[in-house]
């Protein structure tokens, strides 16, 4: 008869329960079809909260290019970061967080929900503090949104995943926008009047984060028992 190891049937019931299927949340979202009223190159940033651990999976820009279809290519090249805020919504500056920095290229295509095209990302988990979505690179090739442009928008929906994170503060854009597209995105340093999802522009989709203590407690006792049992079975 083939002998398990005692330490292997406990590993793997352990990861069976430390990894649960999962659905993501879209943090901005709107089900209608948007076109773009804005044609404004620089970054343009909203602010979000994060109340409890999250781990970020995919980052998204707006695209007109990407309503009705399964996948798409955005009309110009675009850029995403999402930006850790050091002093809540009132940050003039922020830092990129490892990871979230992605590009959206002409010609290469995306996955689709709704308006925004998103790509995957290496897994990124956010700690609660204050953070902005930003998006760069928008042209008359492919128009970013806003509530406040040309023609009325209807905003799009903020998702808390159930509380996980929370929308605040205004919105940001970059003040002078820069003579080419820059990589990563740049910091959107000027903030305007609101309100939070005054943009079409980034986006992200996240799910609570795995809490690891009681895995690891779990672990710890299911690791004494086994060794109880070997002690017992060997005795």
């Amino acid at each position: 008869m083939l002998k398990i190891p005692l330490r292997a049937v406990v590993l793997a019931f352990v990861l069976s329960i430390a990894t649960p299927g999962f659905s993501s949340t879209i943090a901005y979202d709107q089900a209608a079809q948007i076109f773009g009223n804005q044609a404004w190159f620089g970054s343009l940033g909203m602010d979000f909260q994060v109340l409890q651990p999250i781990v970020v999976t995919e980052i998204g820009v707006f695209s007109n290019n990407a309503y009705g279809l399964t996948t798409a290519s955005p009309g110009t090249n675009l850029n995403a970061a999402i930006f850790g805020l050091p002093v809540g919504y009132s940050s003039t500056s922020g830092t990129i967080v490892s990871g979230t920095a992605v590009s959206f290229l002409t010609g290469t295509t995306y996955s689709v929900t709704d308006n925004w095209l998103f790509q995957p990302i290496t897994s990124v988990v956010l700690q609660p503090g204050y953070y902005t979505i930003v998006a760069q690179g928008y042209n008359t090739s492919d128009m970013n949104g806003n509530l406040l442009g040309s023609s009325a928008l209807p905003a799009s929906t903020e998702n808390t995943g159930g509380g996980l994170i929370s929308f605040g503060g205004t919105a940001r854009y970059e003040s002078s926008q820069p003579g080419s597209l820059t990589n990563p995105a740049t910091f959107p340093s000027t903030l305007d009047g609101g309100p939070s999802n005054r943009y079409y522009a980034g986006d992200f989709q996240y799910a609570a984060a795995p809490v690891p203590e009681p895995v690891s407690m779990l672990l710890i006792g299911l690791g004494l028992v086994g060794l109880g049992l070997r002690r017992r079975w060997q005795s």
